[in-house]
């Protein structure tokens, strides 16, 4: 009797009471394996949740209004943090937005894509 080791994974994952397919399991363990890259690089923490969202993108394709309210946001955030002198923050809150402005384009050049076929 031979058992596929896709079989033997979806039984031990079922085993312990664990339904989802093995895609979501797989796209946590990446996400981590992301944040620990992060951590070990002395990234500061915007960007290792900037790199997760790149992560998360990639594994999940999500609509690009998310990354739009993201970038106004942060654009927001950037103007008050001027406001209130502190201009060192001000600039890792420009650097995520411009990151997001190219997540965004990113993401409309994909649905564009998508919408054609």
């Amino acid at each position: 009797m031979k058992i596929n080791i896709n079989k033997k994974i979806i039984i031990l994952l079922k085993r312990f009471g664990l339904n989802k397919p093995i895609k979501y399991y797989l796209n946590i363990i990446i996400a981590i394996i992301g944040v620990a890259l992060g951590v070990y690089l002395n990234w500061s923490f915007a960007n290792i949740i900037a790199f997760g969202v790149v992560i998360y993108y990639l594994l999940n394709p999500f609509p690009s209004i998310y990354l739009i309210n993201g970038f106004i946001f942060c654009l927001i955030m950037a103007l008050f943090s001027l406001g209130i002198h502190r201009q060192e923050r001000a600039e890792e809150i420009a650097v995520l937005s411009f990151f997001l402005l190219v997540m965004i384009i990113i993401a409309k050049y994909s649905e564009l894509k998508a919408k054609k076929k």
